[in-house]
């Protein structure tokens, strides 16, 4: 009867549910989510094989989330990704195993196969489209997908919630392309929960199309990535969105729009929305957040991208502190992004580089619930001295997330007279118990401790206990002659949770080479590594209990898992 009951379908779903690879880990997620995906993906596959029971409930989690579409297309023994066509005609057999996946598939992404350059071609929309009488994927409820006609006809389903489409129509002079795509996409905004909406053509300052605001306010998500020029009566009727949880923007206001905009007030609305992500002038964001005052707003995030060289830090810093006087007190997350076009960083004084101090003034240091902040300079010089770090101990007691991130392009840039040392970044994590990630420009080993001591330098009983809260450490770059061994080992003596991956993952920055951080994660791993061989060899002693021990996972397959059919699921 237990056997029976643990075999029934539905069961069988939940439980294989939890081994549900999830989306495609972002550049910043814990190493280790990259190789439990492609364990999960061949955990999955061999369930799907060895019994007759797991066959359905299996599947139905694989082949849940595509992050292309070649896997599901290379079903069909035809189809190469040579140009994305068709080599042959498509069997009556061949076709019936193809629906068995395609039946499954409720999210595709197909950016990656446009990055790759494998996106299926025209023509093979068309064949598709021959043999299929309907929506190729018919349960499929997430879609993100570009301007391709046939992709278009043939994956919008009744069955989507999700839509992310983008339009590429400067790459074709004839505007009446756009037209035609938002003529096949426009019946399906009735039936949308989530909508992310890019166009590349830069002259175009509107929604995409003709497509009328007030058929979106049933919408939960509204994402418009490309620029538009934002009217006082598209803004009043964004606000009236009943259901609107997280709303993206960018935007510009005219001058006329934006004097209007500071004296009026709107009718209070976005009763529902959480997350508010602004891309555009401070003194436009400054506007847009005191004329909404979202009043259950829980993330903010703030892009601000122009030519920095040209605009002087003082007007800069105030119109920042503008913006940090409209954020709500109770929001929990706070995301900065400055972004110089410039793409480049000229020698000039450290007065002229951005400080830490500055972006994090005082006034934004007393929000009382804050759980997550990042900030990222791309483009331009930055500092984060010791002091400035020491002086946010004090601050956001639940924080849980904190990233310091800055970027530029030239030599020219020079490190912080005197970057955060290895005692200051101890004493901020401490300081706050709850964190789990922390990102910072450099690290100095200043006040590192020595080999055999604790992580403060103490020894013994005096040796202050580690952080195992904190999972995610990482460094853009490190003090010059740092000692990267001695650094591994005070840190995983200090943080000894820290998720560093495996020996199999790859160990790349992101300027292509090897660097100082890179060496340092490598040293990390070898040291979990060791550490926990010698865990199971204790276990393992005579005399000692025995803890029998699951056998490690074969070699992952591809990131997609293999293909399953359903003779072998017999």
């Amino acid at each position: 009867m237990a056997v029976d009951a643990i075999l029934h379908p539905d069961i069988l779903s939940r439980l294989f549910e939890h081994l549900s690879p999830g989306p495609v880990p972002g550049p910043r997620a814990f190493p280790t989510l990259c190789s439990e995906r492609r364990i999960r993906r061949h955990t999955l596959a061999i369930s799907a094989r060895v019994c007759r029971a797991f066959y359905g409930a299996a599947l139905d989690v694989l082949w849940h989330a595509m992050d292309d579409i070649t896997p599901l297309l290379s079903v069909l023994p035809t189809y190469t990704t040579n140009g994305g066509v068709f080599t042959g005609g498509i069997t009556d057999e061949n076709w019936q195993r193809f629906q068995v996946y395609a039946s499954r598939v409720r999210q595709l992404v197909m950016s990656r196969d446009e990055r790759y350059g494998r996106s299926p071609s025209e023509t093979a929309w068309m064949v598709l489209m021959q043999r299929s009488h309907g929506p190729l994927l018919p349960r499929l409820e997430h879609l993100a997908v570009s301007c391709s006609v046939g992709a278009l006809m043939m994956l919008l389903s009744p069955t989507l919630t999700h839509l992310d489409w983008r339009i590429t129509v400067s790459f074709n002079p004839n505007r009446g392309l756009a037209d035609l795509l938002l003529e096949m996409v426009e019946p399906h905004f009735a039936h949308l929960k989530s909508l992310t909406l890019y166009e590349y053509d830069v002259a175009n300052h509107k929604l995409p199309g003709k497509i009328d605001v007030c058929a979106l306010t049933h919408l939960h998500e509204l994402s418009v990535d490309h620029h538009i020029v934002l009217t006082a009566s598209t803004l009043r009727s964004l606000v009236m969105f009943p259901y609107l949880r997280k709303l993206a923007l960018m935007f510009e206001l005219t001058p006329e729009e934006l004097s209007a905009l500071a004296q009026t007030k709107l009718e209070p609305g976005f009763f529902q929305l959480q997350e508010l992500n602004l891309h555009a002038k401070l003194e436009e964001i400054t506007a847009f957040l005191e004329a909404t005052e979202p009043p259950c707003l829980d993330s903010l995030s703030i892009t601000r991208q122009c030519s920095f060289f040209r605009l002087p830090r003082e007007p800069l810093y105030h119109a920042l502190h503008m913006v940090y006087t409209k954020i709500p007190r109770r929001i929990r997350a706070l995301h900065l992004r400055l972004l110089n076009v410039d793409g480049y960083y000229p020698n000039e004084p450290e007065a002229q580089d951005v400080t830490a101090s500055r972006l994090v003034p005082p006034a934004l240091q007393t929000l009382p619930d804050l759980r997550e902040l990042t900030i990222s300079v791309e483009g331009l010089g930055t500092r984060l001295k010791d002091e400035h770090l020491r002086t946010l101990c004090a601050a956001w007691p639940a924080l849980t997330r904190f990233e310091y991130t800055a970027s530029a392009k030239s030599s020219g840039v020079r490190a912080p007279t005197r970057p955060p040392t290895f005692g200051t970044l101890l004493d901020f994590a401490r300081a706050h118990p709850a964190l789990v990630q922390l990102v910072l420009p450099t690290l100095s080993a200043e006040g590192m401790p020595e080999p055999g001591f604790g992580s403060d330098g103490a020894s013994g009983a005096r040796a202050t206990p580690p952080h195992r809260g904190l999972r995610l450490l990482r460094f853009c770059g490190l003090a010059r002659k740092t000692s990267i061994p001695r650094l591994a080992l005070a840190l995983d003596r200090a943080f000894p949770a820290l998720d560093v991956g495996h020996l199999d993952s790859s160990c790349r920055s992101p300027l292509g080479g090897v660097e100082d951080p890179d060496v340092l994660m490598l040293a990390l791993i070898t040291l979990q590594a060791a550490r926990k061989l010698r865990s199971e060899a204790t276990v393992c002693m005579p005399g000692r209990s025995s803890v029998v021990r699951p056998a490690s996972p074969g070699p992952a397959s591809d990131d997609q898992g293999p293909t399953v059919s359903p003779q072998q699921g017999h």
